[in-house]
């Protein structure tokens, strides 16, 4: 499982928690979105220090992917779904649906991948330390708190999936 989709699950698991939460548990459902924020946090810092800033650089200096003359083995510049693997890193592909054409090969319908660009990664930390001080920041609400922190979890899962994603289908 990759950083990305650890990001992702994170607020979501948060959210379903705090939705199987009574009401009452007004301090268990803050810590629990301040913990899964926080761990999102941690895990956006760990992927900027592990990003490789070369990369890219590297293969442009080998040649151009796919011809006979650029001595970069194609395995490691293509990645699964066939997409030109040039600057995403921490990428994960998973075809959840398939379908047979009538020569027998199977081709995916509906994936899972992620992947992350320096652009991307700046966005995913970014999003990260602002949903970690907002769910800090907002440790006073007394109304409807469980509301609050579901909605606030379920939100920021779909920013990280904006962020993270690579191909919708």
């Amino acid at each position: 499982m990759s950083y990305i989709t650890i990001m992702i699950l994170l607020p979501a698991v948060a959210a379903v928690i705090g939705v199987l939460l009574p009401a009452e548990k007004k301090f268990a459902i803050k810590l629990t979105s301040v913990i899964a924020s926080a761990l999102t946090v941690w895990i956006a810092v760990t992927m900027m220090f592990r990003y490789d800033n070369e990369a890219p650089q590297k293969l442009v200096k080998q040649g151009t992917p796919g011809s006979a003359s650029a001595g970069v083995d194609p395995e490691n510049v293509v990645d699964a779904a066939g997409f030109f693997n040039d600057r995403y890193q921490f990428v994960e592909y998973t075809p959840w649906v398939e379908i047979e054409n009538d020569e027998g090969e199977k081709h995916a319908l509906i994936t899972w991948h992620v992947g992350a660009d320096g652009v991307s990664l700046a966005m995913l930390l970014l999003t990260s330390c602002v949903i970690f001080a907002g769910s800090l920041v907002s440790w006073s609400i007394k109304d409807r708190t469980k509301e609050f922190y579901v909605c606030l979890m379920a939100l920021v899962t779909g920013v990280f999936g904006v962020f993270g994603t690579r191909d919708v289908f």
